[in-house]
């Protein structure tokens, strides 16, 4: 699951750059809704590291308090994205795009099981 965690944290920095670039060719609503779902990807890797520490019998943390593991590798992914569209380097970038496009229904279901939870109580 940590791998999913990571993967996740990982497209939300992808997202970010994707935001960026939009800010910056003069599409902000298109910004707005990838920073919408960079924010969708970093609440489903902190979820995802609530029900891990869960299911491993240790203490589970408040949710907030798993944004200082995943934040992390989410500036690291942001910086690494940018300094490959700074380069030109557009088949990565395309292929780390590729590779967070084919995790978002997964995170939309993520999100989906957040919002139930969150409703439920």
């Amino acid at each position: 699951m940590i791998e999913l965690v990571n993967g996740l944290s990982k497209c939300a920095g992808v997202y970010e750059v994707a935001a960026r670039l939009n800010d910056d060719g003069g599409m902000p609503a298109n910004a707005t809704t990838w920073r919408d779902t960079a924010r969708g990807a970093r609440f489903a890797a902190i979820y995802l590291l609530t029900l891990e520490r869960g299911a491993s019998g240790k203490p589970v943390k408040p949710f907030a308090e798993y944004a200082s593991e995943v934040d992390p590798v989410i500036e690291v992914s942001t910086r690494q994205i940018m300094a490959l569209v700074e380069k030109s380097a557009n088949d990565a970038v395309e292929a780390e795009m590729k590779t967070c496009v084919g995790l978002m229904d997964l995170q939309r279901q993520i999100v989906d099981e957040m919002r139930e939870v969150s409703n439920a109580r």
